[in-house]
C-alpha cells in the first residue's frame, strides 16, 4: 500500500536507483533523467508528469531520505553537436575526474555515456515491437 501511495517520481527514483528500470543509475544531466521519467510516466499510465523543477527536487529529497544522497550541480558540458553549454548534472556521487581531466570534461563524458543507455530505454534506436504498435496498425513482417 505504501508503494501505491507514492508519487510517480518517487516510484521512478526507487526503481531507477534499485536497478529495476534497465537504465544505469549513474551521473547524467537532469534533462536526461527527466526524459527517462517522462517515458516511465507513459509506461505506468501517469498522464500528468510533474514539471522538471519539481521532479528534480523530489529526486534529491528521495535520495537524501534513503541515505544515498545525490545533488545537482551546474557544469560545462560538451554536447554531441559540439556545442558547450552549462547544464545541470544529476550527481549520484561526487565527480571523479581522471588525471588531467576537468569537471566539465567528466560531465561531458557522463552525458555521452548515459545517452545511448537512455536512448535504449526510450526505445529510440530500435524498431517498435508488435506489442508496442497502436491498435489498428499493421506491423510489417519481413519474413
Amino acid at each position: 500500500l505504501i508503494e501505491l501511495n507514492r508519487k510517480t517520481p518517487e516510484r521512478f527514483w526507487t526503481e531507477w536507483s534499485g536497478g529495476e528500470l534497465g537504465l544505469p543509475y549513474r551521473a547524467c544531466l537532469v534533462d536526461q533523467a527527466y526524459r527517462a521519467y517522462q517515458k516511465y510516466c507513459d509506461r505506468v499510465g501517469d498522464r500528468f508528469p510533474l514539471q522538471k523543477a519539481v521532479f528534480s527536487r523530489l529526486l534529491l529529497r528521495m535520495s537524501d531520505t534513503t541515505g544515498r544522497p545525490a545533488k545537482v550541480k551546474p557544469m560545462e558540458v560538451t554536447f554531441t553537436d559540439g556545442s558547450v553549454r552549462t547544464a545541470r548534472v544529476f550527481l549520484v556521487a561526487e565527480p571523479m575526474p581522471g588525471p588531467h581531466q576537468t569537471q566539465g570534461e567528466w560531465a561531458s563524458e557522463a552525458y555521452a555515456e548515459f545517452e545511448p543507455e537512455l536512448r535504449k530505454y526510450l526505445r529510440l534506436d530500435s524498431p517498435r515491437s508488435p506489442d508496442e504498435s497502436k491498435p489498428g496498425t499493421a506491423v510489417a513482417d519481413d519474413g
